[in-house]
């Protein structure tokens, strides 16, 4: 009996062993420093969120390289892709995103085109992103990592990895990005501290990236190019087509029930509801989007309180757009405005809560 317990210490001290070996192990792999250049072109030319992909090859030509080029994820176009790689191949390209830096870290959607938007035809016929792997880094830049063409940061992984698996359907895909923002803070200032002691100088700036990695693949039918069309987050809300422009002439209210559009061409959008009494309307004009106040006919009564409605109107393809926003954005059109700025996007937002541009 005194033997056994004897043994038993010893296989207890020697597995408590194993898991200090396997934790000391793993803060080491977290705590590896990983190296990524950001193109300072992303922001200038592209007017979107700043990346940078593995396979991109001249920072002064972004769009050389690749006759698909990452770039084409974030043009607000489906008919465009970027071929991340091949289906034939265990290798493909790997894409960082910085997050923006107003973005609530709890509360990200990440909204993925996967496969080859032009077509349905083209979608099938290409490779497609089956399973991605989503990893969060926090970033630095130490002073002194910078060129005249790119920012180097160094970057450390947050342990916990999230997978998405996308269905094989033909449109835009929304996944909630499960981070905790208070332990990705406390995360952020081990890194910071980490990064204090180990390299010389000042810290010039801190992010926070998101890694996305192809795993699992649709083969196409007749190409083996992984294509990817678009990826966007909660702070944009993208139609298919978002340069198409109908001129429109003026957008108002008849008859307490009817909203009328008017077209150039000479076309005329109408959307009618007997059930609800339209309130008003606010667009910004020149542009391809509208917000329909209204209240329902059964909500308005003697002592009643009238609550009043609110949807999205997407002018350019000439529907109602409420069930899709909050699909991509995780929010409904309630108690928003609109509006244009100088620079021509529209954007809604609710009193300063949140702000959404709208492609």
């Amino acid at each position: 009996m005194k033997n056994l317990k004897i043994l038993t210490k010893l296989i207890v001290g020697f597995a408590f062993i194993i898991f200090l070996s396997q934790q000391n192990l793993q803060a080491q792999q977290n705590n590896t420093w990983i190296d990524v250049a950001f193109p300072d072109k992303n922001v200038m030319y592209y007017n979107s969120y700043k990346f940078v992909s593995d396979d991109m090859k001249d920072f002064f030509h972004l769009e050389n390289g690749n006759s698909y080029p990452s770039t084409s994820l974030f043009d607000g176009f489906f008919k465009t892709c970027w071929v991340c790689g091949s289906s034939k191949e265990s290798k493909n390209a790997t894409l960082y995103i910085r997050l923006p830096d107003n973005i609530e870290l709890n509360e990200i959607i990440v909204n993925i085109f996967g496969g080859y938007g032009k077509s349905e035809k083209l979608f099938y016929a290409n490779a497609r992103p089956k399973k991605i792997s989503l990893a969060v880094l926090a970033a630095v830049n130490p002073d002194g990592y910078v060129s005249e063409v790119a920012v180097g940061y160094k970057c450390i992984k947050f342990p916990v990895e999230q997978s998405i698996i996308l269905m094989d359907t033909f449109g835009v895909q929304s996944f909630p990005l499960h981070l905790s923002s208070n332990k990705i803070n406390d995360f952020k200032k081990n890194v910071i501290q980490k990064a204090q002691s180990e390299f010389k100088g000042e810290i010039m700036d801190m992010c926070i990236l998101l890694r996305v990695e192809i795993k699992d693949v649709y083969p196409g039918t007749k190409y083996d190019d992984i294509c990817i069309s678009e990826i966007f987050l909660n702070d944009k809300f993208i139609t298919p087509y978002p340069d198409r422009y109908n001129e429109i002439m003026n957008v108002y209210i008849k008859n307490d029930n009817t909203l009328l559009t008017e077209y150039a061409n000479g076309r005329v959008f109408i959307i009618k509801d007997t059930t609800s009494v339209f309130t008003m309307v606010d667009w910004p004009k020149s542009s391809n989007w509208a917000i329909l106040l209204f209240v329902k006919n059964d909500e308005v009564g003697e002592g009643s309180r009238v609550e009043e409605h609110y949807s999205l109107i997407d002018l350019k393809h000439g529907k109602i757009v409420d069930a899709e926003l909050e699909k991509c954005t995780g929010i409904s059109p309630m108690f928003q405005t609109i509006e244009k700025e100088e620079n021509g996007k529209v954007y809604i937002n609710n009193y300063g809560k949140y702000k959404i541009e709208l492609k």
